[in-house]
């Protein structure tokens, strides 16, 4: 299990960057951070790597400035980016096969460790209850509008500006499956 720990805003971004690289996923993060042993060394190394394996497709890291750019809109919204070993980062979703390194989240994040129950596509709940909602796209559009964030926290794994498409649900449902907590 991943110990917690603090981060700061340069490891943040590392992190960022190196989930964001196209064709890097979460099982390709942790990967690379067990071989590297630092975000910075693994983020150095990517352009390398397709050579050493023959592969011609070159892997360019995520740009820091797209990642400053992303965190910022995140914030702009009232959101926080958590990273896996953040002390809030809900415990149990830290113990599934590869965990995602980063979420978007916007709304109360201590939802995150109260007890929950899972379901997926419950459209309507009670009134009553407060809500964690998985999407599979992004966190920065709430659909429908009065689903606003008072009472909740919206989670996603996906960028900003991401529109869902069905290869997202899966990745959705691991992460709801690794929210539930009970009492």
């Amino acid at each position: 299990m991943l110990a917690t720990r603090s981060i700061d805003p340069a490891e943040r971004s590392a992190w960022l960057r190196l989930i964001r690289t196209q064709r890097v996923g979460p099982h390709s993060f942790w990967s690379l951070l067990d071989r590297f042993e630092t975000d910075q060394a693994a983020l150095a190394a990517l352009p390398e790597l397709p050579r050493q394996s023959g592969t011609k497709q070159p892997l360019q890291p995520f740009a820091a400035d797209l990642a400053e750019q992303e965190y910022r809109a995140l914030r702009d919204l009232g959101g926080h980016l958590l990273v896996a070993v953040d002390g809030v980062f809900p415990p149990l979703l830290r113990q599934i096969n590869d965990p995602p390194p980063v979420l978007s989240v916007r709304g109360n994040p201590d939802l995150l460790a109260q007890p929950s129950v899972a379901m997926v596509r419950a459209r309507n709940a009670s009134t009553n209850g407060q809500t964690i909602a998985v999407v599979a796209g992004r966190v920065d559009i709430i659909y429908p509008r009065e689903h606003g964030v008072d009472r909740a926290v919206v989670v996603a794994e996906m960028p900003l500006g991401m529109q869902p498409t069905a290869r997202h649900f899966p990745h959705r449902n691991r992460i709801i499956a690794g929210l539930r907590r009970r009492r």
